[in-house]
């Protein structure tokens, strides 16, 4: 065998030299790494080689070979771990970020040897970083490669990477990384500086500033995975919390994308506006298509759930307008009797008409445009069925998330159930006892 010649102790001599030189690019994309008892991972193809040369008789030769499954198995039998990685990078480890932490912010100079030296040992976690934002994307997002570890003459103070909404401005972001600290961390940010040497401007102090004060509003809290916990995690995990916590702020991203898109300026704040009149016809995501489920891909839970943050700005705008249209009328008593009712009622709002007799308001809003569909949960339609004449539903759109505004339509109970169209899009799955 060709590795016959190759023991422990070239295995461990090999992992110190690597430990000195680095690991070249072209061995850092690969399935198969050895792990050693100092607790440092290392490509196979290459520790196997330098180890082979330390060999008697084979000083500078190199070692033709591919990585079999007999020869992995012979490293492993010198008393080594041989560790298979999908992903083609192993993970995170705790002494790479060490490393990392001791140069975050630091000057780095190419005419000094040392500094080249460590910044060629950051090139396997850059990597590593890339690939936790490439394998954590979901539908709709992207992620733009990034694998340098310095800027501007300074080794980097953090790495992290950028996973943008498609179609979207690019100054809203989740981001993925390793900290300065040397923790690894997921969060939702947006564009404060001009890191990327002026290509994409900075936001306004304001909009940071409305940016910040809406994510401490919404209640957002950021992911931190300490460097000491590194052991108990893998690719696998990572990335699923990573996919959970961009899911479960795909809402509020969309809501800050357009919280910073907006011209504070232009709309008072915190009022509906008088209504207009309800679409001719409004979009459908409920497309007719033949059975064999090719081609279509449609998050029905995401359509039908509304961030809470912005049904609750949505209702607090429709008992403002309905307060003032009562007062107008000089029903003060019935006025002060509006309010918001509890969740399970069927509605969400209780008011009163001109006459002074209780209605039911059904409260929709949305960000986006007057033909945006909306959806309506079980309890709500039949408590619309149940008494159509006493029913408003208030659909909220172009909602504004600095100025707190919106325009809106308003259909009857029975304009609802005789004028559009209700479509089935989930399902409850249940077994009944048998008889």
């Amino acid at each position: 065998m060709k590795l016959s010649s190759i023991k422990y102790e070239h295995i461990i001599e090999a992992g110190k030299f690597i430990d000195q030189q680095g690991i070249p690019n072209n061995y850092l994309s690969i399935n198969y790494w050895v792990k050693l008892p100092n607790k440092k991972e290392y490509p196979f193809k290459y520790l196997t080689r330098i180890a082979y040369q330390l060999t008697e008789g084979n000083e500078g030769k190199w070692l033709d070979f591919e990585s079999t499954e007999g020869y992995r198995n012979y490293i492993a039998s010198l008393g080594v771990k041989i560790k298979f990685y999908k992903e083609g990078l192993s993970f995170f480890n705790e002494y790479e970020v060490d490393h990392f932490t001791s140069l975050a912010g630091k000057p780095y100079r190419k005419k000094n040897i040392k500094n080249v030296e460590d910044g060629e040992k950051l090139i396997l976690l850059a990597r590593k970083a890339n690939k936790w934002a490439e394998l954590s994307v979901i539908e709709d997002y992207w992620t733009k490669k990034d694998r340098t570890w310095q800027w501007s003459g300074t080794f980097k103070e953090y790495l992290w990477h950028k996973i943008f909404k498609d179609g979207d401005s690019g100054l809203v972001y989740f981001v993925v990384g390793i900290g300065g600290d040397g923790d690894l961390f997921i969060n939702l940010q947006c564009q404060t500086s001009n890191h990327t040497q002026g290509k994409t401007k900075a936001l306004s102090k304001e909009k940071i500033a409305a940016f910040n004060q809406y994510k401490l509003e919404a209640d957002h809290q950021g992911k931190l995975i300490h460097k000491t916990n590194l052991n108990s995690y893998s690719w696998d995990r990572l990335v699923a919390e990573t996919r959970s916590f961009i899911y479960r702020y795909s809402s509020l991203y969309d809501e800050l994308e357009s919280l910073i898109k907006t011209d504070a300026n232009v709309i008072e704040h915190a009022k509906l506006q008088l209504p207009t009149p309800p679409p001719l016809k409004t979009k459908s995501y409920v497309v007719n298509v033949k059975r064999n489920f090719k081609g279509y891909r449609t998050d029905w839970t995401k359509k039908q759930t509304e961030s809470q943050r912005l049904g609750i700005k949505g209702e607090e705008l429709v008992i403002n307008y309905e307060k003032e249209k009562l007062k107008n009328l000089g029903l003060n008593n019935e006025a002060e009797e509006v309010q918001k009712k509890l969740d399970g009622e069927g509605y969400d709002i209780i008011s009163y008409d001109e006459m002074g007799k209780e209605i039911y308001i059904e409260v929709k809003t949305t960000p986006k445009g007057i033909e945006e569909p909306f959806y309506l949960s079980i309890n709500e339609k039949e408590f619309c069925e149940k008494c159509p004449k006493k029913y408003l539903l208030y659909r909220l759109y172009n909602y504004n998330q600095i100025t707190r505004t919106a325009e809106h339509y308003i259909l009857t109970g029975e304009e609802l159930l005789r004028d559009l169209t209700f479509s089935p899009i989930t399902f409850e799955i249940s077994k009944p006892l048998a008889e």
